[in-house]
């Protein structure tokens, strides 16, 4: 069987699009996780975040503060 030049650029066309696939796939099977990742941190973060808000307005001089604005805002209205 004899082979072309024709023939020799194709199958080296069809090698190269199937290496370059192959490296997408690759790429994208390293990353499998990652999403996962960011969502934790994003989560752990915000819970962080949650507790020192949750523990700022338990504080007395914070309550206190709150509680003098929304007597002044029932006063106003009422």
């Amino acid at each position: 069987m004899r082979t072309t030049v024709k023939q020799l650029a194709e199958s080296s066309l069809k090698l190269r699009r199937l290496s370059l696939e192959t490296a997408d796939e690759e790429e994208y099977m390293g990353e499998a996780g990652l999403v996962t990742a960011e969502y934790a941190v994003g989560i752990v973060t915000a819970v962080a975040f949650a507790g020192l808000l949750l523990a700022i307005i338990k504080s007395d001089s914070v309550r206190q503060i709150l509680f003098g604005i929304i007597q002044n805002a029932l006063s106003v209205a009422g």
